[in-house]
């Protein structure tokens, strides 16, 4: 096979285990490059949980790059500090959206200010430098809409859900897979399936993966219209960890809660209480509720709501 620069290259048979977004991206990107992809999802369909992500403007100009568009492509003209350089490649988009009917995604974050738990400000971060480099905008949007534009533009059967993969074996003529689907061989198989990754299990080592000491708590909310309707993402950062807030669009805001994990002399886990107003799109109207967690019990949700609160065992205080 030859690509555009008549340069040779084989055509693989690649397994990509786990259709989270990093998987999705991958077998984009390799599709495109004309290999044959198999993309395998233990869950039953698309995994839309993990409330909302951010997207800077270097990823969101590599997923354009992939053929996903965002909508964070923005003309040459005046935006907050200054006209935006955009390649003649990206000419034609707006803040609008891209051309090809597709809604942009989400909202866009201009200002990332941090405090400290008395309020005062540790730093404040413009992210229009990145927009005038790039021609890309900072945007946050729901997770579960940007795995269905990801998923949108791969192959139908490319990705088969339902199928747990147990082991991979890895020999001189490839790699195979073994799933609920039976055995399969494949050139490469890529692991892009958490910290739970059976391919990690299977090729690296069969303990489980070690905890960082942090949990990450998430949600989407229809409350909190100030910073929705903003263009700033607050931070505020205190000893026992972290809070966020950043505009995640129609209306809704993205927080979230990076609490460390304290063992104590007697290796009891902290006992992490995280409050919610009304999460996932509930009225102004609906009063607060506090839920108490220890890593060992079940993901707490808000009882009524779409509130969606995610565990991580992996996640740093950075780590989203």
């Amino acid at each position: 096979m030859y690509n555009d620069r008549s340069e040779w290259k084989p055509i693989m048979d690649i397994c990509v285990v786990g259709a989270g977004i990093g998987g999705l991206a991958l077998a984009r990107g390799l599709v495109a490059d004309g290999h044959r992809v198999r993309v395998l999802e233990r869950a039953a369909g698309p995994t839309r949980g993990g409330a909302a992500v951010t997207i800077f403007s270097n990823g969101a100009a590599a997923l354009t790059d992939l053929g996903v568009e965002l909508g964070t492509r923005v003309p040459v003209g005046p935006v907050p500090g200054g006209a935006i350089p955009v390649s003649p490649a990206a000419g034609g988009f707006g803040p609008s959206g891209p051309g090809n009917g597709q809604p942009p995604l989400g909202a866009p974050i201009e200002t990332l200010t941090s405090v400290d738990a008395r309020g005062r400000r540790i730093m404040r971060a413009d992210l229009t430098v990145l927009w005038r480099h790039t021609g890309q905008q900072v945007r946050t949007m729901p997770r579960a809409a940007l795995i269905d534009r990801l998923t949108a533009g791969l192959p139908a059967g490319t990705i088969r859900y339902d199928t747990a993969v147990e082991s991979v074996r890895a020999g001189s003529d490839g790699a195979k897979v073994v799933s609920a689907a039976g055995t399969d061989r494949y050139d490469v198989v890529v692991g892009a399936d958490g910290h739970r990754s059976a391919v990690r299990r299977s090729v690296v080592s069969p303990a489980p993966a070690a905890e960082v000491g942090w949990d990450t708590w998430q949600g989407l909310t229809g409350v909190l219209p100030a910073i929705a309707g903003g263009r700033t993402g607050l931070l505020a950062v205190g000893t026992a960890g972290l809070v966020g807030m950043m505009p995640a669009g129609q209306g809704r805001t993205q927080w979230w809660f990076d609490v460390r994990r304290d063992d104590g002399p007697t290796g009891r886990r902290a006992r992490t209480p995280v409050r919610s107003a009304g999460c996932g799109g509930g009225s102004p109207g609906t009063p607060n509720r506090c839920r108490s967690c220890s890593p060992a019990s079940p993901t707490p949700t808000s009882g009524g709501t779409r509130t969606c609160c995610t565990r991580s065992r992996t996640a740093g205080a950075t780590g989203r």
